[in-house]
């Protein structure tokens, strides 16, 4: 009994957790074996909730920003 209330905790616990967290996505031009230009800028867009941190890590970099709204 203790055992299914601790699933029990831990999944609720999980899903406000998630309802919490931001719906932070990628384009979808970002999958696996995309293939980058060497020695180019590489500028990364997607979707966040306007002033959302967001952090980018890529080859020993990261950068933070904010996201912004951008009008299309």
């Amino acid at each position: 009994m203790k055992t299914r209330h601790a699933l029990f905790a831990a999944a609720l616990a999980g899903f406000l957790v998630g309802r919490a967290a931001a719906d932070v996505r990628l384009s979808g031009v970002f999958a696996d074996h995309v293939v980058l230009q060497r020695n180019q800028p590489v500028p990364i867009w997607g979707w966040a909730e306007p002033g959302e941190g967001v952090t980018v890590e890529f080859a020993g970099q990261a950068k933070q920003v904010a996201a912004r709204c951008v009008a299309a």
